[in-house]
């Protein structure tokens, strides 16, 4: 199991405080130009799909954010289900909040890695989940990748997108750390 971090140039302070918090060897960072892709947000599916070939040959991996908190320990536990994995955003087009992180197998990741790039959006957590749809492949929606609701000792959550309702600090993320551990 692997944390993919869609991550930029400009957001490496916000990698230090994961690898201060969270994050262990599990985890890797991409950038736009470690990709050879754009490093901006409308750049966001060309940089997840570079991350998928990337990825070939990795069972499973959590595609999440710079802003996304893991109960890595909980991660590395968890019995995947299916190919594709979060927290449901939309019940018309079903697919799984990028914020929170979403779970992808080798197989998904495949099919992510020589897929067309969206031409009428550029979200790419809607993109995945177009693409993998397309493929017969639905998100399976587990209520332990919920967008706001913290980790918890006391829940069973995975992970959590600690912005939203207010602009990241890093502050944000030692607090999530701090609760999850009870301190």
């Amino acid at each position: 199991m692997i944390v993919a971090i869609k991550s930029c140039e400009a957001h490496r302070d916000r990698a230090e405080v994961q690898r201060e918090t969270w994050a262990t060897s599990h985890t890797v960072w991409f950038t736009g130009p470690m990709l050879g892709v754009p490093d901006d947000y409308h750049s966001l599916p060309a940089k997840t799909q570079a991350i998928c070939r990337a990825l070939q040959g990795v069972d499973y991996a959590l595609i999440a954010d710079t802003d996304t908190y893991v109960a890595l320990d909980r991660l590395l536990a968890y019995k995947p289900i299916g190919h594709y994995t979060g927290h449901t955003n939309d019940k018309v087009m079903p697919y799984a909040s990028g914020g929170v992180g979403y779970l992808l197998s080798g197989h998904a990741m495949a099919l992510l890695s020589t897929a067309p790039l969206p031409t009428s959006h550029d979200y790419e957590d809607m993109w995945v989940g177009e693409i993998l749809a397309y493929h017969g492949i639905k998100v399976t929606d587990d209520p332990r990748f919920l967008t706001y609701t913290p980790c918890l000792p006391t829940n069973g959550v995975i992970a959590q997108h600690i912005t939203g309702n207010e602009p990241y600090r890093p502050e944000l993320m030692v607090s999530a750390h701090r609760r999850y551990h009870d301190r």
